[in-house]
């Protein structure tokens, strides 16, 4: 998992990239909670608007603990929903790998390219496949 992660993020010239990343997992719990687009987007806005500016830095290795610890949980809950997490995980890079896309300065994201071309060599993720027996 770890070594594809590292491929997929050279191939993207984003390995030393952070970004928004306060904003980018909130907006994956908005997803997790099957919100609607328009919805998450507001939140989103919100978030950016209300949330955020009273934040704080805070040493590096906290930073950490806490992406560690929200890595614990979402590999606990794929799990207990019955699925391999190592093989969700390939077919999530195998999905993220297929789409062609840029690094947005503005939204501190990489962002796929929504052209009908490149559309055409988008994988979607097989989860059915990486459920246990």
């Amino acid at each position: 998992m770890f070594k594809k992660l590292k491929i997929w993020r050279e191939e993207r010239g984003i390995q030393n990239t952070v970004g928004n990343i306060e904003l980018n997992i909130y907006e994956e719990l908005l997803e997790l909670m099957g919100l609607p687009k328009d919805l998450i987007r507001d939140l989103k806005l919100d978030f950016e608007k209300n949330i955020l500016p009273f934040a704080y830095e805070m040493p590096i290795t906290d930073k950490i603990d806490a992406l560690d610890d929200l890595r614990v949980f979402s590999v606990n809950a794929i799990e207990a929903y019955g699925y391999d997490a190592e093989k969700t995980m390939d077919e999530t890079i195998k999905e993220i790998s297929s789409r062609a896309g840029a690094y947005n300065e503005t939204t501190q994201k990489w962002e796929k390219f929504k052209t009908d071309e490149a559309k055409a060599l988008w994988y979607k993720a097989d989860y059915s496949k990486c459920k246990r027996l």
